[in-house]
């Protein structure tokens, strides 16, 4: 089965790029199972391999987390970009739409690459769920269900909101 960093570059040819900034945290963690804060670094998927670009302060959670993807450690996020696609002979680069005007415009003129707007790559790659995810879902679903079942045991009028909020935490 294809890791889902291979599923991204899978769509690589039909979207005609060759490689992907992944800004989103989100779609980081969903990706390669690890992410930073916004704006403190990027995953960059080529067509060669995925690499993780941020700074000293997540090495040792990124290390540990995901040992197979290989770090950039820098305060040079965009530079380091640059670098690692000129390294993988990369011609365009896909980028999600939340990237700042400040940081496209960077990207736009010191990069050798063409730079290609592409929403929601990383998010429709999301909605088709695996094994693991639809397991977790029904789990989830059962959990609701049965703290649903357990209040209705309890539930009594005059309960105010927050006395049921605080039952179902407990």
């Amino acid at each position: 089965m294809a890791t889902r960093v291979e599923r991204l570059q899978a769509l690589f040819a039909p979207l005609s790029i060759d490689s992907f900034l992944v800004s989103s945290p989100s779609n980081q963690q969903y990706l390669v199972g690890a992410s930073v804060m916004s704006g403190d670094g990027y995953l960059l998927v080529t067509a060669k391999r995925a690499v993780f670009i941020t700074d000293a302060r997540y090495q040792t959670e990124l290390t540990q987390v995901i040992p197979q993807i290989p770090l950039v450690i820098t305060r040079s996020y965009l530079q380091a970009v640059n670098d690692v696609l000129e390294a993988d002979g990369a011609t365009v680069l896909g980028i999600e739409d939340q990237l700042t005007i400040r940081e496209f415009e960077w990207l736009d003129e010191h990069l050798m690459t063409d730079i290609v707007p592409l929403a929601d790559v990383a998010d429709e790659l999301r909605q088709v769920k695996e094994a693991d995810e639809l397991a977790a879902i029904r789990r989830a679903t059962q959990l609701t269900s049965a703290g649903l079942e357990a209040l209705f045991t309890v539930l009594k009028p005059g309960m105010t909101e927050r006395q049921v909020a605080q039952w179902l935490e407990q």
